[in-house]
């Protein structure tokens, strides 16, 4: 029998408590309940939730778990309670307790361990996750108040921006000008003032030692989101983004769309500014007059995002609008590849991608069998995983006879759970060379091809999504503007 141990941190335990405390302390809690019901828990099934969520979809050890569960892999799962699982939007929790009741799996915590086959159980477990969602709405209403509150009063409850390090004023959370960083803050201003563009200021001021705090070195878009801060002039910024947390409408992924200036929420911060307040006009009236690139509005302009990959630092590349010849797809890293233009990438990928499919079509069942031993190790590792459940199964009866006590079963039921793990491991990782789908790639990429320019920039990148990973981008120095190599990756399909 096998079984998970799920452990997170959720906003019912003490915020002043470290996460690694926490868990530690919810790891005794389950390792105790372990030794109550006689269980052992491999390693590899222990699901740590670093990040916390609201929506299942930000959560990813929970998408592996529940993953697992609903493949039947494990017998039961060990958590601190039933809300620990999820207590996000309905459907959400649906999902979890489906999942949990279609497999026939446990969960198991220290108060009870609940059958979501039996009735009682299942009325019991969405009353409490139901109570469960209702305190956690009102927690959010509580904590959406406060930060309002503390906004409206010139607190800043972010992290500090470049320039600045946290500090308190009385009780309410402030800023005050990082020494180091402030200079270059200053400086920043001023180099735009004497008519430098973002990227050169980037450029001077990394090579004077300036460091970001959440990158290499300085970009263009970092000297930008600077100079457009009004947190420098002694103000706080609100609803400046908005966000989209994961879900299934946003494809599993967060989205952060920036909102134009009109409708942020700007008040006077207890802070001191670094910059005086007519150099931040005079730096937005220069900005008004300057073509820039625009921010991401929540539509997808470049069909190939998220798709071409820098074949130099393996960064993707970028869409960026240029109004001599339209927009260029680039490297963000200064220097690092040689840019095309969007429109010939685009239009060498569907040619590359149209080869690609006919190399299907004349491949397939080409391929002469060769030797293949890949049934036989399959039926072996089987006959393996057979025999070491059938050892597992024995130590209950030996345990039961009292031939063996209980360090010892514990002892020998964690080593064949691990090397009954280990061969499972095995089993899926060997993939016969003959499930591979070749016909239906084709086919999926004939529909692909076939639709692809009856549509906008948002569905064609989907499209592209469909059918590819990946594909790398190389092109070397002076070379022509439709000489560079497209690698394609292919999205496979098993039978």
């Amino acid at each position: 029998m096998r079984y998970a141990e799920y452990l997170r941190k959720s906003r019912a335990d003490d915020p002043s408590e470290p996460i690694e405390v926490t868990l530690a302390r919810h790891r005794e809690a389950l390792r105790q309940c372990m030794a109550k019901h006689a269980l052992v828990v491999a390693p590899e099934d222990v699901f740590e939730e670093v990040a916390s969520g609201d929506s299942l979809y930000a959560r990813p050890q929970m998408l592996k778990l529940l993953e697992a569960v609903e493949q039947g892999v494990y017998d039961g799962v060990l958590c601190m309670d039933i809300q620990r699982l999820g207590r996000g939007s309905m459907s959400d929790q649906g999902a979890i307790l489906d999942a949990f009741k279609l497999s026939g799996t446990k969960i198991i915590t220290p108060n009870k361990v609940y059958d979501l086959s039996d009735e009682n159980d299942e009325t019991y477990t969405e009353f409490e996750t139901f109570l469960g969602r209702q305190e956690y709405k009102m927690i959010k209403r509580r904590l959406r108040r406060g930060i309002k509150a503390t906004v409206e009063s010139g607190g800043y409850i972010a992290n500090a921006p470049y320039g600045y390090e946290k500090t308190r004023i009385g009780k309410t959370p402030s800023l005050k000008p990082n020494p180091e960083e402030a200079p270059f803050v200053r400086m920043i201003f001023d180099l735009y003032l004497s008519g430098m563009g973002c990227q050169r200021i980037a450029d001077r001021i990394n090579s004077l030692g300036a460091k970001p705090r959440r990158d290499v070195q300085f970009s263009r878009t970092t000297i930008r989101n600077i100079l457009q801060n009004p947190v420098y002039t002694g103000h706080i910024v609100w609803d400046r983004k908005t966000h989209i947390r994961p879900s299934r409408q946003s494809g599993g992924k967060h989205i952060t769309i920036y909102n134009p200036q009109e409708s942020w929420t700007i008040v006077d911060g207890l802070h001191q500014g670094i910059v005086p307040q007519e150099t931040f006009e005079q730096v937005q009236g220069i900005f008004a007059k300057r073509h820039r690139s625009p921010s991401f509005t929540g539509v997808i302009e470049n069909p190939l995002a998220g798709l071409i990959v820098c074949g130099n630092c393996g960064h993707n590349m970028q869409r960026q609008a240029d109004k001599r010849g339209g927009p260029m797809l680039l490297c963000q890293k200064r220097g690092c590849i040689v840019s095309s233009k969007l429109h010939l990438v685009e239009e060498a990928l569907i040619s590359r991608l149209r080869e690609e499919m006919n190399e299907l079509v004349q491949n397939a069942g080409s391929e002469s069998p060769g030797e293949d031993n890949t049934a036989q190790t399959l039926k072996a590792i089987e006959r393996q995983i057979a025999t070491a459940k059938a050892q597992d199964s024995r130590l209950y009866d030996l345990v039961e006879q009292g031939v063996y006590d209980t360090d010892t079963f514990l002892q020998r039921h964690a080593a064949l759970s691990q090397r009954i793990a280990d061969l499972e491991k095995a089993r899926t990782d060997i993939r016969p060379r003959e499930q591979l789908n070749v016909p239906k790639m084709a086919e999926r990429i004939q529909e692909v091809l076939d639709s692809y320019f009856d549509m906008d920039s948002q569905q064609r990148n989907e499209l592209l999504k469909s059918v590819l990973e990946k594909v790398i981008y190389k092109k070397e120095p002076g070379a022509k503007p439709a000489e560079f190599h497209l690698t394609l990756f292919l999205l496979p399909i098993y039978l």
